[in-house]
């Protein structure tokens, strides 16, 4: 899935192994609302009219741009789905007085998460050869896969 991508560096990719696999961590994300979150990434309706309105969950959005999944082939949802069970989902609940959107700000300024694009700070910082930028190359797939 991510060598759609020009530029990517493995190696900044934070691994996990869980039960003799090994999983990276590519995209980050906060909510004031988990269950709700993690609800719209996994079970929504994939339509044209999600895509189109901007509602489809932007992760799922990337998932189809990256693999070139066509948005009116009928098994577009299904097809997300498989990669999205294969995904290891960790949380953790901060404190009332932290603010879910600077923890996000902060981790994407100093970590390495190549799917994410909204103050990729981190991806831009250990990307800088990288012409157009990771974020900006995301971007544009999934500008393309919404038309």
């Amino acid at each position: 899935m991510l060598s759609t991508l020009d530029g990517v560096d493995y190696e900044p990719i934070k691994k996990e192994p869980i039960n003799d696999k090994q999983y990276w961590c590519l995209y980050f994300g906060s909510s004031s609302d988990l269950e709700q979150r993690f609800y719209w990434h996994t079970t929504q309706a994939h339509s044209a009219t999600a895509i189109k309105s901007g509602t489809l969950s932007t992760l799922r959005q990337t998932i189809c741009a990256l693999l070139k999944i066509n948005q009116s082939d009928a098994t577009a949802k299904q097809k997300v789905d498989d990669i999205l069970d294969e995904c290891y989902w960790e949380w953790y609940a901060t404190s009332s007085s932290e603010d879910p959107k600077t923890i996000e700000k902060e981790e994407l300024k100093n970590g390495y998460y190549p799917l994410n694009i909204q103050n990729n700070e981190g991806v831009r910082n250990k990307s800088k050869n990288v012409k157009p930028s990771i974020p900006t190359q995301l971007t544009d797939l999934r500008r393309e896969y919404k038309k």
